[in-house]
């Protein structure tokens, strides 16, 4: 019985070696949308809520866009980096960002 606890702990130690942090997540994707998420959890992240989910990614990477968005006008997407284009899709596909006209950049709306 003893062996059978000790392999159990064993497995259990090394899940949770292998979970990965939000951070972690979001510098390797650029962005998360999760079910679940504390709003306490770091003053550098942006948490945007969606229908019944989050999206969370860093603030820093939110005024990032935002300046691109001056800089490109209607066509941010020649001049920002390629690994914030599935960001700057995802905002697009969702209704998270729209192109004003009067201002020529986009906007977001939260």
């Amino acid at each position: 019985m003893d062996e059978i606890e000790n392999m159990l702990r064993i497995a259990l130690n090394e899940k949770k070696s292998r979970e990965r942090t939000i951070c972690e997540e979001i510098l390797d994707k650029g962005f998360i949308v999760v079910e679940r998420v504390n709003k306490n959890v770091h003053p550098n992240l942006k948490i945007i809520e969606l229908d019944g989910k989050y999206l969370v990614t860093f603030l820093d990477t939110i005024q990032i866009l935002d300046l691109f968005f001056e800089k490109g006008g209607a066509n941010p997407e020649d001049i920002i980096p390629k690994r914030l284009h599935p960001f700057l899709s995802y905002l697009k596909r969702n209704g998270l960002i729209y192109y004003d006209g009067k201002r020529q950049k986009y906007v977001f709306i939260t």
